[in-house]
């Protein structure tokens, strides 16, 4: 599993301004697929932002927080982790950590520094953008390769380099990694992945002058 959306715990306000519809979930779409939610045991996150990790716990049968993968490990940038513990005054209303400390009560928490392979074919490069641990993680399967961009390009529309979110805490820093790992994306014909794209989930890039464009959208 990589990255586990806003969740489901959220109530009222939150719910309100996010616009949280409970009826689409992980649970149920696990179902749909045939599993559940006890048959992961690996959870990435891209970052501890709550629309990235809110889906890491849940609320059980009497009302506690508790994780939502009971038999996972969470693959989490130790930086990261130190961050949103320790939220400045930027950062603390994006980090709920109903969303994160329940995982190391219960042990289930692995925080990473910097890049590594998780397990054959999936490793995570750390970016030193967007937020202080925030990575990005690489698929690689029968010669063909994926990279989840998360928020270092979260939409189709942020492929062109200035072009960033006002979240990011390291402008500079999002546009240096974003240059290094499109040039990469480009030279191995990787298939991108934009986790808050409406309209694009998946789509193989080309560039064309300097421009950096969809070259095909994955249905």
């Amino acid at each position: 599993m990589i990255d586990t959306g806003i969740g489901n715990k959220g109530q009222g306000k939150f719910n309100d301004i996010y616009q949280v519809k409970k009826e689409i979930n992980l649970e149920n779409s696990f179902q749909e697929a045939g599993f559940r939610p006890e048959d992961i045991d690996i959870v990435i996150n891209s970052h501890l932002h709550f629309d990235h990790c809110g889906g890491n716990t849940k609320l059980d049968k009497n009302g506690k927080v508790v994780p939502a993968f009971p038999n996972a490990k969470y693959y989490i940038q130790k930086s990261e982790w130190e961050a949103a513990s320790n939220p400045d005054q930027r950062s603390k209303a994006s980090y709920l950590k109903e969303d994160f400390e329940p995982l190391d009560r219960a042990n289930l928490v692995n925080l990473l520094d910097g890049d590594q392979k998780i397990i054959d074919g999936i490793e995570v490069i750390k970016t030193f953008a967007h937020t202080y641990g925030h990575q990005v993680v690489v698929i690689k399967s029968e010669g063909k390769g994926l990279i989840y961009w998360a928020d270092l390009i979260p939409t189709a529309s942020h492929l062109s380099l200035p072009f960033l979110m006002s979240y990011d805490l390291f402008p500079l820093q999002t546009m240096e990694q974003k240059e290094k790992l499109l040039a990469r994306a480009l030279k191995e014909d990787w298939v991108s992945f934009f986790e808050h794209d409406p309209k694009i989930a998946m789509a193989y890039l080309a560039q064309e002058n300097s421009r950096i464009k969809i070259k095909s959208v994955i249905e």
